[in-house]
């Protein structure tokens, strides 16, 4: 499995965005994603993509696992709570029946 991580700075010289270099990762290696929404989430706040569009640009079939857990102060832990609110509706098989 591959993750998706967090980082502070675009890669240099780099000729696409990061959901299409994790896709294409994933695509050439026949693997799957440990899909992590809060590294998702991070990263929509330092470089200002819609995560809800990177959600929509990965291919559900290739997402072997997903890590839902973050650390980190009281403020930063509603805000990940806040951003699985908006996020897992979007992964129809976390929805509970």
């Amino acid at each position: 499995m591959v993750e998706n991580i967090a980082t502070l700075m675009d890669p240099p010289a780099s000729d696409r965005s990061e959901v299409d270099w994790i896709s294409s990762v994933v695509a050439a290696s026949d693997c799957d994603l440990l899909l992590d929404l809060h590294n998702v989430h991070a990263n929509s706040i330092n470089f200002g993509f819609d995560p809800i569009a990177y959600l929509d640009r990965l291919d559900p079939d290739r997402i072997g696992a997903i890590h839902l857990a973050s650390a980190g102060s009281f403020a930063h832990k509603r805000a990940i709570k806040g951003a699985r609110r908006r996020l897992c509706p979007r992964l129809p098989f976390l929805r509970h029946g």
